[in-house]
């Protein structure tokens, strides 16, 4: 860092005061909050606790074009995929006339997310592009809602055509019902699919679903926990997740028959589901007793 002028990256020290040091939110149906407290140097795997800049970044990359961390054969190393397309640290995808470009180019790109912050970079050697996306949030979750903006930038950046962010339909869903009731909003969840289908963003549709079924138990609401989750067992009859989560769903409601049956369900769809085998067996025990 220091022979490359990396002044603003480091490992991230818990008795250290870093200058400007971003404070790390979460997003969810009620606004932004704080995150929850980790410590960065004993909590975490391949994060490896460090902290950098967008500018920073952009040294990074930069040197990366030349010799001065890496030599050539190195950064052979570095840049060839091992397993799949992924090679050390980054995936690695070739493409023929890229967006139409009549360019044939390689993309280098990651994701990343911890408590409160996530990440997305992409890098285009041929064209000396670099995108360095950091957001003290984890609206993103892991770079999911940023890998779309990098396509709109690569978009731009090569002469496509380009729409506007669409927002995620389920915050506005979600204060539909707050503002009127659970089956309202359901039924004004439908008529957007219907009517308004190009207005929202779709993306992970149904984890977005399941994730306010959750919301709903974890504030005690069960039956608006149920309602939701009914909801996306219709949209999504195949999933062996939304049966996980209305099993869940009815075993805090000690409805054990119901819960039973979806926990099945889970089996029939996904043999592999650890979590249905154990709750099943719960199950079983709360039914004896």
């Amino acid at each position: 860092f220091d022979l490359i002028g990396m002044k603003n990256t480091g490992i991230e020290n818990p008795k250290q005061i870093i200058s400007n040091f971003a404070q790390g939110y979460d997003f969810n149906y009620d606004g932004y909050h704080k995150t929850d407290y980790i410590n960065m140097k004993t909590s975490v795997f391949s994060a490896g606790a460090m902290y950098s800049t967008a500018n920073d970044m952009y040294l990074w990359d930069n040197a990366l074009y030349s010799n001065i961390l890496l030599n050539d054969e190195n950064k052979k190393i570095y840049f060839t995929p091992y397993l799949n397309n992924y090679a050390c640290g980054l995936v690695i995808q070739k493409h023929q006339n890229f967006l139409n470009s009549k360019k044939d180019i390689t993309t280098m790109a990651h994701s990343g997310g911890i408590n409160g912050f996530s990440c997305n970079i992409a890098r285009i050697p041929e064209d000396k592009i670099y995108v360095i996306l950091l957001d003290n949030t984890r609206a993103g979750k892991r770079g999911g809602q940023l890998e779309v903006i990098i396509d709109d930038i690569f978009a731009t950046l090569y002469n496509t055509k380009t729409n506007l962010p669409k927002p995620l339909v389920i915050y506005d869903v979600y204060k539909k019902m707050q503002t009127t009731s659970v089956e309202e909003g359901l039924v004004y969840l439908k008529d957007i699919k219907k009517n308004k289908l190009d207005l929202y963003n779709f993306n992970g549709f149904e984890n977005e679903i399941n994730k306010l079924a959750y919301k709903f138990l974890t504030d005690g609401e069960t039956e608006s926990a149920l309602k939701v989750i009914n909801y996306n067992v219709s949209e999504f009859p195949n999933s062996s997740n939304v049966y996980d989560t209305r099993g869940e769903i009815y075993f805090v409601k000690k409805d054990f028959v119901s819960s039973k049956k979806d926990y099945q369900k889970t089996l029939e769809l996904n043999p592999n589901n650890d979590n249905a085998k154990e709750m099943l067996l719960k199950i079983e025990q709360e039914i004896g007793k």
